[in-house]
């Protein structure tokens, strides 16, 4: 949330903040989730990956901040880490041999959240017509992004029915 937060300020006074920290904080929240489902899988965290990520995102982000870069390389930069990071954790838990429900519902989400970004990413970078920004009056962004909106508050349902199910089978 507070990186969308962020993100909303883009295009104003404090341009820097919103489009460094916007970014970033959505990598982070996306690689916390990779470790999270890690965590409650019982496997070993792979934290090096996840913080690379977040790190070259965010390096990534403030270069072409500083050269004042098309839109459209920061919205790659940010689809292809969410594309890696969820399609990662989509793939750890459709590919588990153990597949409770909440599994597979936020498994499905985790999927759909990485086919949006991978359609943004060839979208935005492929088109035409590309949007300049992030609030450009734009049909298939407008589709996409709220698509992404709408899986992100439920794979946050789906963890923590997760959480849940976990919870309920160490009390039994």
């Amino acid at each position: 949330a507070a990186g969308l937060l962020l993100l909303g300020l883009s295009q104003t006074a404090n341009d820097f903040l919103a489009r460094i920290g916007g970014n970033t904080l959505l990598v982070l929240t996306t690689a916390l989730y990779y470790l999270a489902i890690q965590r409650l899988l019982g496997d070993r965290p792979n934290t090096r990956l996840a913080w690379s990520m977040v790190a070259a995102a965010g390096v990534i982000f403030a270069l072409l901040w500083s050269m004042a870069a098309p839109y459209s390389l920061a919205v790659g930069t940010l689809s292809i880490a969410l594309i890696v990071l969820t399609g990662l954790s989509a793939a750890r838990l459709l590919l588990t041999a153990e597949k409770p429900v909440s599994h597979r519902f936020t498994g499905l989400l985790f999927l759909i959240g990485c086919t949006l970004m991978a359609l943004r990413f060839g979208y935005i970078l492929f088109t035409d017509n590309a949007p300049t920004h992030l609030f450009a009056s734009n049909f298939w962004q407008g589709l996409i992004l709220g698509g992404a909106h709408i899986i992100t508050m439920l794979m946050g349902l789906g963890f923590a029915l997760m959480i849940v199910g976990q919870l309920a089978a160490e009390l039994n």
